[in-house]
């Protein structure tokens, strides 16, 4: 089984919308580095944070403050930010 993560980011002032299939026994830091090298020069505009999601997790890697969401079993949302 996978998982589905959905990002909405800006990459050269496009939108950009994609969906990235992952293998569900994959763990959530080496997402979250999965995820911030494939995204490393895109600003994710979209925060889904919300008080009543649980299993936020954040991490800092190569000056980005990253953030992963799990909504669900199989969702996750994702955000970045540069600093």
């Amino acid at each position: 089984m996978e998982i589905d993560i959905f990002v909405n980011y800006i990459i050269n002032n496009k939108t950009k919308r994609e969906i990235i299939k992952l293998e569900k026994d994959i763990d959530l830091m080496k997402l979250q580095k999965h995820l911030c090298e494939k995204l490393i020069n895109s600003f994710l505009f979209i925060n889904y944070y919300d008080k009543y999601y649980d299993n936020i997790i954040y991490h800092y890697y190569n000056n980005n403050i990253f953030g992963i969401i799990k909504k669900d079993i199989n969702i996750f949302y994702i955000w970045k930010i540069k600093i």
